[in-house]
């Protein structure tokens, strides 16, 4: 272990290293004034990507502003307009001349416009993560100096932390990102259907093919809420998505990763029963041990199978005790390094670090959190909430959770009734209810059979 005196001198050394300049690309910046002056639909591109803030000197920053002007009035951007326009508002020599002659008067090569673009995108971006990490640290130092520090408002502060530093990373993205007028709407709409054609558009098949047949599975950009009573399978649902899809990205990165939140179980559990899904073992195991040899081979053949399929493509977080902003800052990140699948287990288990007057408004906003993240602009993602369903079938934790929601799956148990006697309820029978669906007619009914043993939910009948 570490002395705990040599922290403070890490510290300072960390504070000495930080004094530093800040992440540019100054040729970058440079080189894309040059292009988007020259060729104004690429001004068109930049601008959905960036705004002024993302050139970090002034002066190409009011260029870039003033490039953004002449094309919303229509006006064509020459050498002679631009000194014009720069010298009537008193700012020709805040920019210089040179710069000017710089940008307006070169001949650059157009087809590095995506490359000074994503440069000048990923230092500013970095600028934003270290301002909000700073903005993060000075939060966390007022909040030791003021209150003293219970555990509570040391969570509370370190969510604050949290959702500072990616307000700061995500805060001043261009209007137009969000804007699109309705020829654009459509052209967008015929780039994703080609997107399909190519099979460059992810989904995630649920593994029910009847269900995957009609609607092809859960897309990448949409709100899934899987409900169903207690001990009634959504749990496994979830997991059998989480993965097919992990083992997917083991064949194709590009699919994307898959990260499981788990508030109810721990990762040793997630395991176990992605081990006796495989079939060759029995959850039986967890009250015996390995005590036979055929248990050991079996045993041992079912770890080896789930670690070559998705070892190190399936993200689990025990995220027991988490505020929805840390899941949040989480998914965030964890978008960034390839995954696109998260799942939520199961939302009445997570609580917010704001204050709410009651239960109800606290899950309806966490669900809206939720929502949001999924039709993030530029970065889509499949997001699948959990969540319990009362005797009565009504949504336990919030009725606000099946409007957020995209696609509403249902798992209702199923009853034997015969005439003159109580119902009796089939234990390995379920029924797969689609109560809402965009790619998928509304109350679309399919049977289920439920292992509990193996954790498997397949369809009872094919199609």
């Amino acid at each position: 272990m570490s002395d705990p005196d040599d922290i403070p001198n890490e510290f300072e050394a960390i504070a000495t290293s930080l004094n530093q300049s800040l992440p540019t690309a100054e040729d970058a910046e440079v080189g894309l004034l040059e292009i988007v002056a020259l060729h104004p639909q690429r001004l068109q591109q930049a601008r959905s990507r960036i705004t002024p803030e993302a050139f970090y000197h002034h002066p190409r920053r009011m260029m870039y502003e003033l490039l953004l002007e002449m094309a919303d009035a229509e006006e064509t951007a020459d050498t002679v307009t631009v000194f014009a326009k720069l010298r009537s508002r008193g700012t020709l020599e805040k920019v210089s001349q040179s710069l000017v002659v710089d940008i307006m008067t070169s001949y650059p090569i157009e087809k590095q416009f995506p490359v000074y673009l994503e440069m000048v995108t990923t230092a500013w971006t970095l600028r934003k993560a270290v301002t909000g990490h700073a903005r993060a640290m000075l939060a966390i130092f007022r909040h030791g100096m003021i209150g003293g520090g219970k555990q509570s408002d040391a969570r509370a502060v370190l969510a604050q932390a949290q959702e500072i530093v990616t307000s700061s990373i995500e805060g001043n993205q261009a209007t137009d990102d969000r804007t699109r007028s309705m020829d654009d709407c459509v052209l967008e709409h015929l780039d994703y259907m080609e997107s399909l054609g190519n099979g460059s558009m992810i989904l995630f098949p649920i593994g029910i093919p009847s269900f995957d047949k009609r609607a092809r599975g859960v897309a990448c950009d949409e709100y899934c809420l899987i409900t169903g009573p207690t001990k009634s399978g959504k749990t496994t649902l979830a997991q059998k998505i989480f993965k097919l899809a992990s083992i997917a990205a083991k064949e194709n990165p590009n699919l994307g990763k898959g990260a499981y939140y788990s508030g109810e179980v721990s990762p040793r559990t997630i395991g176990g029963r992605a081990i006796f899904n495989t079939g060759y073992v029995s959850a039986a195991i967890e009250r015996t041990g390995l005590a036979l040899r055929e248990d050991q081979e079996q045993y041992l053949h079912a770890t080896a199978r789930v670690q070559r399929e998705m070892g190190d493509t399936a993200t689990v977080i025990n995220a027991c005790g988490m505020a929805i902003e840390e899941v949040l800052a989480d998914m965030r990140q964890k978008w960034e390094t390839g995954h696109r699948l998260f799942v939520i287990d199961y939302i009445g288990k997570f609580y917010s670090s704001r204050t709410f007057n009651n239960r109800e408004r606290e899950i309806a906003y966490m669900s809206g959190r939720l929502f949001d993240f999924s039709k993030r602009p530029g970065k889509p993602a499949a997001v699948i909430c959990l969540a319990q369903l009362n005797d009565d079938g009504q949504v336990r934790d919030c009725r606000g959770l099946e409007h957020d929601c995209d696609m509403h799956l249902k798992i209702a148990r199923v009853f034997k009734q015969e005439k003159g006697k109580e119902p009796v309820e089939m234990p390995s029978q379920r029924s797969l209810i689609v109560e809402r669906g965009r790619s998928i007619e509304a109350g679309y009914v399919i049977p289920i059979y439920f292992e509990g043993c193996h954790y498997k939910f397949e369809e009872a009948t094919p199609q």
